[in-house]
């Protein structure tokens, strides 16, 4: 993930300069979600969208705003707030646009919002934030105008976005910070960084043990029956130790770099190179590891939920920041936000600097 931070001379300077260059290929694109649109320009970053000519669906929450955008827009405008919008909706945009938006929300809120941003996006999201807590009484007479939420650029990460911190202080202390945080589906981490990772002995080499801790407690866990797969098994160490222990596990890893390593190393184990997300396999197995792989996924959510009812799960998630990281954690409460509502039976784990979980899928 990203994470920059930027001092600029005076409040909220450089915040438009820094959207439009993450804006630059728009022509490329088609259709944009704007969320809280309002002001005679229909909001920041609004005109740029109509140049370009896109089909643009605007939801705005505050009624007197919505009879305003149909007047000056020839485009949809969708009364609701947003948390109220997304669940009744399955259509999906290639950009989605939320220009100081998310502070209005109270913080426990958002995680589940955003995750449903990210669903919703085929391509980019950008959001804008205040650090500060501006607004504490409505704004004529518009209560979806006040501050529920001073967020941090730690807040963004763990639900999986990167940040671009704009700092202003004055001599008197008062600041005027904003944050940028967005999603760039088109610059995911490629194929081949795994592949020059997996190489590496250092990490990953016969005498590497630095992930053995994780894999063994994930190993203590598995079932005495049943078909275990191990998903991003990588150059197979936990296969490794699994033959040790007596125990047979597969392996399936999109990374053939990866695949070709694990099939070395353990001769006896069955491993595949596939993309967990279209395999046929899933309902072949009884117990699933996700070690060292949710926190590399996007979709990581939908992932589990691919995962028949009533299965086995042991996974892990970490408490850092990395550059092929979408997300990271940094407490437990926040582990069980994101995943204890996926299983029926559901225990955690700290384990340094992975926190791990495991239980029955839902």
């Amino acid at each position: 993930m990203i994470h920059k931070k930027t001092i600029i001379p005076e409040p909220y300077a450089g915040g438009n300069e820094s959207v439009r260059g993450m804006l630059s290929h728009l022509a490329s694109y088609k259709t944009a979600l704007y969320i809280g649109a309002k002001g005679p320009n229909g909001g920041t970053f609004f005109p740029e969208l109509l140049r370009f000519g896109y089909d643009v669906t605007i939801v705005e929450a505050w009624k007197p705003n919505c009879k305003e955008l149909e007047r000056q827009f020839q485009c949809k405008v969708v009364n609701s707030p947003i948390q109220d919008f997304l669940p009744a909706t399955t259509e999906c945009w290639d950009v989605i646009i939320w220009w100081h938006g998310p502070e209005y929300l109270i913080e426990e809120e958002l995680p589940d919002i955003l995750e449903q941003i990210q669903r919703r996006a085929n391509h980019l999201v950008i959001l804008g934030s205040l650090t500060t807590n501006m607004t504490e009484t409505p704004v004529d007479g518009n209560t979806y105008e006040i501050h529920h939420s001073v967020l941090t650029p730690g807040f963004y990460a763990f639900c999986g976005y990167n940040t671009h911190s704009l700092v202003y202080s004055s001599e008197d202390g008062c600041g005027g910070n904003h944050i940028i945080a967005w999603v760039n589906k088109d610059i995911l981490t490629p194929i081949a960084y795994y592949d020059q990772v997996f190489s590496s002995e250092k990490y990953y080499g016969p005498s590497g043990a630095l992930r053995d801790g994780l894999y063994k407690w994930a190993l203590g866990l598995a079932p005495l029956s049943g078909r275990i797969l191990d998903v991003g098994c990588g150059p197979g160490r936990l296969l490794e130790l699994a033959e040790q222990m007596g125990l047979s596990i597969d392996g399936v890893d999109y990374s053939p770099v990866a695949v070709e390593l694990a099939k070395k190393r353990v001769k006896s184990a069955r491993v595949f190179q596939e993309d967990i997300f279209v395999t046929d396999r899933i309902s072949q197995y009884d117990c699933f590891f996700l070690l060292e792989l949710l926190e590399h996924v996007m979709e990581d959510i939908d992932l589990i939920e691919k995962i028949p009812s009533g299965k086995f799960i042991v996974a892990s998630v970490p408490t850092f920041d990395d550059f092929s990281h979408v997300r990271f954690f940094q407490n437990l409460q926040q582990v069980d936000t994101r995943y204890r509502k996926l299983f029926s039976t559901y225990n955690h784990h700290s384990l340094g600097n992975v926190f791990g979980f495991f239980g029955i899928k839902k």
